[in-house]
């Protein structure tokens, strides 16, 4: 049983709950009804939970799905900032994309004296909510979205559009993409989504093959699929998968310059040449108004913060104000 189950028994929302397993302000009516609940099903609060929501600690858990990515890196260094002008500490957990790690590692800071979450997940599965729904600290999403969690996430729909308008006015007659699995909602769907439906509507022809986030799994799927071809516009669902798909290309001879495009802004686009056509992602301001979220909620629990940052087709500078804001 956790606060949830408590809180549909007693016919209360889940924050009184929270309240009174805190101390809170709760009628003394309700008090009754939600202790008869927990002595009748033999439910145990967690007390170094409850003496964290108590005393702030200062400590934020931060879980990321893979180490060798500009966009982790780029998000987590935003999140560093924002911890840094408040006076918070991170504690970062890698979870390889794997979903077992992903509920381990939420249950491990479950148990760990921080004051939220950042999470940086794949996808969010009844598994996940779950563990996040019986947990006392506020848990942030960055990157995908839930209806029930505090959100920042990107226009992943509007950069495959961004991406479709700059093959189409180059005059490209088929795209080859090469992209990931849609279990990744942002990646592997609303990506590719907006791409698919803007080169479809032009009468612009795409094929697509399976990927990976890994650089070296993408590399090994492409050698094996991709055929090249004049005419022909590459793209990667992730700059990483764009720079396989270069590799790739430019192992051979060419006669042509090829269009190869991504997504995320990595600086190692520009340096290639050919460039990569990317488009930029704000990584790291997602990171830190991911702090901000948290912050809000550690006021408020009930406030659940929903953003959306657009994505953009040159890279702009993010200024972080000294109160933690930011401005483009």
């Amino acid at each position: 049983m956790n606060i949830q189950d408590i809180a549909r028994l007693a016919g209360v929302s889940k924050s009184t709950v929270s309240r009174y397993l805190n101390n809170g302000s709760v009628s003394p009516k309700t008090q009754c009804k939600i202790q008869k609940i927990i002595e009748t099903h033999g439910y145990a609060p967690n007390q170094f939970a409850q003496s964290l929501r108590a005393q702030q600690t200062k400590l934020i858990g931060v879980i990321i799905p893979r180490m060798y990515s500009y966009a982790v890196a780029s998000t987590v260094h935003g999140i560093k900032k924002a911890c840094e002008i408040q006076g918070y500490q991170m504690l970062l957990t890698l979870t390889e994309r794997a979903r077992n790690q992903e509920l381990e590692a939420l249950r491990s800071f479950q148990r760990s004296k921080v004051d939220g979450v950042l999470f940086m997940a794949t996808e969010i599965t009844d598994a996940h909510m779950a563990v996040i729904e019986s947990m006392s600290m506020p848990v942030i999403l960055i990157g995908q979205t839930h209806a029930q969690l505090s959100a920042i996430y990107h226009d992943d729909e509007a950069a495959g559009r961004l991406m479709a308008e700059r093959i189409i006015a180059a005059g490209y007659e088929r795209v080859r993409y090469a992209g990931v699995s849609d279990i990744d909602k942002a990646v592997g769907h609303l990506r590719y989504q907006g791409l698919y439906d803007t080169l479809n509507s032009a009468g612009v022809a795409i094929e697509t093959y399976q990927a990976a986030f890994d650089y070296d799994e993408a590399l090994r799927q492409v050698q094996k699929q991709l055929t090249i071809e004049v005419n022909t516009a590459y793209v990667g669902a992730t700059d990483t998968i764009a720079l396989a798909l270069y590799r790739v290309i430019m192992s051979e001879p060419q006669t042509f310059t090829p269009f190869i495009g991504g997504f995320g802004g990595d600086p190692v686009t520009d340096i290639v040449h050919p460039k990569i056509h990317t488009i930029y992602y704000q990584y790291e301001r997602a990171g830190q108004m991911a702090v901000q979220a948290l912050f809000r909620q550690l006021t408020n629990n009930q406030e659940v913060t929903t953003q959306k940052l657009e994505v953009l087709s040159s890279p702009n500078v993010i200024l972080f104000d000294k109160d933690g804001t930011v401005t483009i």
